[in-house]
């Protein structure tokens, strides 16, 4: 969770500083922009910890069958969420809004959001995992609906702030249930391959049906998504709450 809090940060500064540089340059603006924050961050790999001695392989990590439901489940929802992610422009542009404002309005929700990481943040295992992960997805799908069906700028306003507030509530219960399932960390690395997998894949996806059947059917995708994720994940978790 408080991993999540500078990661949404940088998410938020980023959608509003691309904006500024592509409007005057283009696309390739953009791009720079990209290359110049990867360029300074290069000095600090220095501090990444060294590979540890003795690799760990997931062949001999615990509860195999339980990280198998929550890798698919990280997997689907990435899919979605990358899938609908990738046209969220395109959605407000559809409606009216300059992609300028676009910017402003998801790096604007991403630091709305950020109150999202705060509460996981305070409320940690509590009140258990299985309902926070339930109430986080759900809340997730609603706000991928809302945003695919938005009429007006108002309503993609407010489909983003409880997209982003949703998604950064929930991502630390979902990798914190992987990681919970191996203290030496094995299925929450997986976790976050699976996740850059779904990413990855869910813009194809998304702009096949986006193509075929308009942006209002991304919504209904990612909603299906995010209801295989609650499926796999959740049962997980409350397993987990009773231990």
């Amino acid at each position: 969770a408080r991993m999540a809090i500078p990661r949404g940060i940088g998410a938020a500064g980023l959608l509003a500083l691309l904006p500024l540089a592509i409007t005057p340059w283009g696309y390739p603006g953009g791009y720079l922009v990209l290359a110049g924050i990867y360029l300074m961050a290069m000095p600090l790999l220095h501090w990444l910890p060294a590979a540890p001695t003795d690799a760990l392989t997931t062949a001999r990590a615990p509860n195999k069958a339980a990280a198998r439901q929550v890798l698919f489940g990280i997997g689907i929802l990435s899919v979605g969420q990358g899938g609908l992610w990738a046209f969220a422009e395109r959605i407000g542009v559809g409606i009216g809004i300059a992609s300028e404002t676009i910017g402003t309005i998801l790096g604007g929700a991403a630091l709305v959001g950020l109150l999202g990481a705060g509460i996981s943040a305070a409320l940690g295992t509590r009140l258990g995992r299985a309902g926070a992960l339930g109430v986080g997805l759900l809340g997730i799908g609603a706000a991928t609906l809302g945003l695919a069906h938005a009429g007006t700028p108002t309503a993609f306003t407010a489909a983003a702030v409880v997209w982003m507030g949703a998604f950064l509530f929930t991502l630390p219960y979902v990798m914190g249930t992987a990681a919970a399932l191996d203290a030496g960390g094995r299925w929450v690395a997986v976790a976050t391959g699976m996740s850059t997998i779904g990413t990855a894949l869910g813009p194809i996806l998304a702009g096949l049906l986006a193509t075929r059947f308009g942006y209002p059917a991304l919504g209904w995708f990612a909603t299906a998504c995010t209801g295989c994720a609650i499926a796999a994940i959740v049962p997980v978790g409350r397993r987990l709450d009773r231990y």
